[in-house]
């Protein structure tokens, strides 16, 4: 493995290839671990691997790398990484030293007094090199105070070392003899330079140095002479420039010239570290997989990890809440950037279409669960930016639910509704979130519909009500969630009719299952579905449409909105109710549920019987005395013309002949003509009594119509007791009707 490794490093360093921080951090100190093997074979190969990627990382990461590796136990490794920091003292000075050369020296200095003899030898070794470097004075301001034994020993290597090092003759004879010179030569190659100037005596170099300047400047007395200029082509100057094609010194990346199975198992091992108890160590591991989700090209290589990534994050959140919240020693501060951090990575998962919807409902169970657990934790309200996350991870589960696959978020809630319902320790706060959940779903349904897998959501429903039977929930304190399953049912069954009772499949003997019953019976209230599955039909189906609602684009939105508004409007009542019901023969599909919600539903009730008259009439049927004729009987009564311009229009005669044979059948005498007279000169009365008195037109018109309807629906029994309360509204009515025209 070593020659190998040796190899592989070897190539980069001919590629120009530079080691990325997180590679480095990755490797090299596995490395240094090595250096410390009891094999002297196995150490001259890591120290010669050393010596290679000082060529492909920097000199100074490098001397951090080794620094650490002094704080091992092992022995043998903390003298090779000592001698490595002596090796980098000597050949680059005392720059090298990170994080600062106080702090590099006092360390190495501090390894003089290790019991191993090998560390003692290389640290001392090592302090000799730095003092080479800056000499005496500045040297023992970085080393510190040492005791007494550890200082001895330091100034008797010194001394032995100056011994041992020839200096320059020359500057011997010049420099005064002192213990120990100020500053020695840097290296060896430097004397060598030096020495072949100062084999000579003083005076022979001195007078050699005098003849060299005199000959250097001695001129001689001759004419000068003007060089000759070349003469070159300037329109080669004017010529367009070919940019030279610059090759890439080395990829960003070793991840492109990997195989699939390599990065594949490259990223398992980076999620891997998304649960490490370090809180660094998990940050650097998001870095890295959030650097993979902003490459498109990339990004495609964790389609198979997504369970994986999601679940380890789902567990680096329980981690998170209960050790690092639980530990003094850990700065709270650190707690936040993690918790911001983990929700960074999950957002940008979810922002990727193609990654989103791959996360099984076991694991999303999981993680709204971890979620839904931190929204909870009181401890993380009262941290600095505490209330943030907590913000933001409510806003996650939302895009969790609106940006995962549909069927797999709402079966993993409604699974975590069961285990609530089932553990007695989950909090009524946990079991009310998860509700909650479910309750945005089902809003979300009606938009969704076609991209659910029913059959499965149907199998969650049975499940649950199978552990839990309705016949259960009478003794307990709340069946809130036994009415959310009915929802989910029910809400199903209103968008899908009958043919949902084809999607029990997967339920075994859905035959005796309660989904099925609730289905029957959402479906028996449900008009259109009950017709369905009778197989008949009545007047209604030719105004309704039994397809699917259709969006109507802006023009046609615009043009039943001015429809609604004339209905809306006493003067155009008939001719907007015309207008709708032209409107639903040319669109029968189209959907007037957002007009007709913002009513009221009598308003809605009114409309539909109009619909049904103008039906009537234009089939050549007299419209229904047992219905009210809506808001054309209405406008005809109260619309202030001045006289009937068409056969439609009817005379105020009419009603009043209505209203004397309603009077007959009462047995009620009549009002005599003259006040009839009054009542039709409508127009001679003032604002305010013609106002009373289309309302009071309007109740004889309505009120006793919608009697009749409803006795109708009760298989149209009239008794006795029902008709004298009839007889006595009527004769209330009809008694302020004469008080009105006697005024």
């Amino acid at each position: 493995a070593l020659e190998y490794l040796r190899l592989v490093l070897s190539m980069l360093v001919e590629m120009d290839y530079s080691l990325h921080e997180y590679e480095a951090s990755s490797f090299i100190p596995y490395l240094i671990i090595k250096v410390g093997d009891a094999k002297d074979n196995v150490r001259k190969d890591v120290r010669g691997i050393i010596k290679i990627l000082y060529k492909l990382h920097p000199v100074s990461k490098m001397f951090t790398f080794l620094m650490d590796g002094i704080k091992s136990k092992n022995a043998k490794q903390r003298m090779e990484c000592i001698e490595e920091l002596g090796n980098l003292i000597e050949a680059y000075g005392i720059s090298v030293c990170q994080p600062s050369p106080n702090v590099a020296v006092k360390n190495i200095a501090g390894q003089i007094g290790d019991r191993d003899n090998g560390v003692r030898n290389a640290a001392l070794n090592a302090a000799v090199q730095a003092y080479m470097d800056v000499g005496e004075n500045q040297f023992y301001k970085l080393t510190g105070n040492l005791n007494d034994k550890d200082q001895s020993l330091l100034d008797e290597r010194i001394k032995r070392s100056l011994k041992n090092k020839p200096a320059p003759k020359a500057k011997e004879e010049e420099r005064p003899k002192t213990a120990a010179p100020a500053q020695p030569q840097r290296s060896a190659s430097q004397s060598q330079i030096q020495r072949p100037a100062t084999a000579l005596p003083k005076s022979a170099s001195s007078s050699s140095m005098k003849k060299t300047y005199l000959t250097t400047f001695e001129f001689e007395k001759t004419e000068m002479e003007m060089p000759k200029l070349n003469q070159f082509d300037l329109d080669e100057l004017f010529k367009p420039v070919e940019m030279p094609k610059i090759n890439r010194a080395r990829d960003p990346s070793p991840m492109t010239r990997v195989s699939p199975a390599d990065a594949s198992a490259t990223i398992g091992v980076v999620i891997a570290q998304i649960t490490s108890t370090d809180i660094l160590t998990c940050i650097q591991a998001l870095a890295q997989i959030d650097e993979l989700l902003k490459d498109e090209e990339r990004a495609h290589l964790l389609g198979g990890h997504v369970d994986q990534l999601m679940l380890h994050i789902s567990m680096q959140f329980r981690m998170t809440l209960s050790t690092h919240m639980n530990n003094d020693d850990v700065p709270k501060e650190e707690v936040v950037r993690l918790y911001r951090c983990l929700l960074g990575t999950l957002l940008a998962l979810t922002q990727n279409p193609f990654l989103a919807t791959k996360t099984s409902k076991d694991i999303l169970k999981d993680l709204f669960n971890s979620l839904i657990t931190i929204l909870l934790d009181q401890r993380l309200s009262l941290l600095h930016d505490g209330p943030q996350v907590v913000r933001s991870v409510n806003v996650m589960i939302v895009k969790i639910m609106e940006k995962s696959d549909y069927t797999n978020s709402l079966c993993a809630l409604i699974k975590s509704l069961q285990e609530c319902v089932s553990s007695e320790a989950c909090s009524p706060k946990f079991l009310e979130l998860i509700m909650k959940c479910i309750w945005k779903m089902i809003k979300m349904v009606p938009e969704i519909i076609n991209d659910l897998a029913v059959d499965r959501i149907l199998l969650e429903t049975h499940l649950f009500l199978r552990n839990f039977p309705t016949s259960t929930w009478k003794n307990r304190t709340s069946d809130l969630p036994l009415r959310t399953i009915k929802t989910v049912i029910h809400t199903l069954a209103m968008l899908k009719g009958s043919k949902i009772l084809g999607q029990l499949n997967l339920i075994d003997a859905s035959e005796n299952s309660e989904v099925k019953m609730f289905l029957q019976k959402s479906l028996k209230k449900d008009p259109n579905s009950r017709n369905e599955m009778n197989g008949s039909s009545d007047d209604t189906d030719s105004v309704k449409s039994h397809q699917k609602p259709k969006k109507l684009n802006k023009s046609t939105h615009d043009m039943l909105a001015e429809i609604f508004k004339k209905i809306g409007s006493k003067e155009n009542t008939i001719e907007g109710l015309n207008n709708l019901y032209d409107f639903k023969k040319k669109h029968p599909e189209a959907d007037l549920d957002p007009f007709l919600k913002m009513s009221s539903q009598y308003f809605q009730n009114y409309i539909e019987r109009g619909l049904k008259n103008i039906e009537r009439e234009r089939e050549g049927r007299a419209p229904s005395q047992s219905e009210p004729t809506g808001y054309g009987m209405t406008e005809r009564m109260t619309k202030p013309t001045p006289a009937p311009t068409s056969a439609e229009e009817l005379d105020i005669n009419f009603y009043m002949n209505k209203l004397r044979t309603i009077r007959a059948n009462c047995g009620l005498e009549n009002a005599d003509p003259s006040k009839q007279e009054n009542m039709s000169k409508k127009e001679d009365m003032p604002e305010k009594v013609e106002k009373e008195n289309r309302e009071m037109e309007e109740e004889i018109c309505v009120k006793p119509v919608l009697s009749s309807s409803e006795n109708r629906d009760n298989n149209q029994t009239a008794s006795s007791g029902s008709k004298s309360t009839d007889v006595s509204e009527l004769k209330m009515r009809l008694e302020r009707i004469k008080r009105l025209a006697k005024s």
